[in-house]
């Protein structure tokens, strides 16, 4: 199998793991370790690769300009008329309940964020690199 191939497979591999709900960040784990389990074995110094120190400079325009994106999407989508109005009802047990809701944002900040960045950002990129050719 060449490289590409096996690139598009780990692509679909992780992904479909993300959608996987047996528990609570069930998909995040299951994720987390199709990406570090085949990225060790292809090369020992294929994670390394992932946390190079990125340009301040590009790094900033990036973050602004996906930022002023999203709040556009976000408006866009929130605020489009005919669309039903967003349904928080599973939240509901948070309602009024702070040490919980403390709980479940600190699961977020402290498991959920590194997790998709490791992801999306290291794996997800690197692998559609590979698939691309390596194309800017």
């Amino acid at each position: 199998m060449n490289t590409r191939a096996r690139s598009l497979l780990s692509i679909a591999a992780v992904t479909g793991a993300i959608f996987i709900k047996i528990f609570p960040f069930s998909g995040h784990l299951i994720g987390v370790a199709l990406v570090l389990l085949p990225t060790r074995l292809q090369s020992p110094n294929g994670i390394k690769v992932w946390f190079r120190r990125p340009r301040i400079s590009g790094l900033l325009f990036c973050g602004l300009v996906a930022a002023l994106l999203m709040l556009a999407i976000d408006y866009f989508v929130l605020s489009f008329p005919g669309l039903p109005p967003v349904d928080f009802s599973r939240f509901h047990i948070l309602h009024n309940n702070a040490q919980l809701t403390a709980v479940w944002i600190a699961a977020v900040w402290l498991f959920i964020a590194p997790s998709e960045e490791l992801i999306s950002r290291a794996f997800l990129i690197d692998q559609w690199q590979v698939v691309l050719d390596r194309r800017r």
